[in-house]
Formats: C-alpha cells, structure tokens, sequence
C-alpha cells in the first residue's frame, strides 16, 4: 500500500462509520476518540512499567477492549472476569 494511502484509510474509516450528514465534525471525533484512546493505553503502559504490576498492561487493555465489544453486543455492562486471570 502507498503512504498516501495509508495516510488516508483512518480519514475514510471514520467517513464510513460516520451517517455522512456533516461528517466533518464526526470524522473529527472519530479521530479524537481514537488518539485519546492510544494516548491512555501508551500512559498505562508507562504506568504499569515504572509501577511494576503482576501483569502486563497491554493484556489488560486487549481484555477491556473484548469486554467493551461484548457489552455493546449485549447491552450490558463489561465483566471484567478475564481481567481476574492475569
């Protein structure tokens, strides 16, 4: 794939997802949404290094992230039972 192009697919994601009635706003969002959420996993990760968890931060946010997906599947608030067994 090109770099323009891969440049570009975040830009045409979040226009798909969006109900393209002023989709700038909400391509906006969409971006800000996921580079808060990068930035969050990134801090954590640095926070669970100098802290020195049992676990690794990166497995507890890919367990967050499934329990979240769940949950707008179900409807339902996430259950953190895997976040148990790390």
């Amino acid at each position: 794939m090109k770099i323009t192009e891969a440049l570009h697919k975040p830009l045409k994601d979040a226009y798909r997802q969006s109900n393209r009635v002023d989709a700038t706003p909400q391509i906006l969002d969409s971006h800000n949404r996921e580079s808060t959420c990068g930035m969050l996993e990134w801090n954590l990760c640095m926070w669970g290094k100098e802290l020195n968890f049992g676990f690794d931060i990166k497995d507890l946010v890919a367990v967050l992230e499934k329990d979240m997906q769940n949950s707008k599947k179900k409807m339902e608030s996430p259950v953190f039972e895997d976040w148990q067994k790390l």
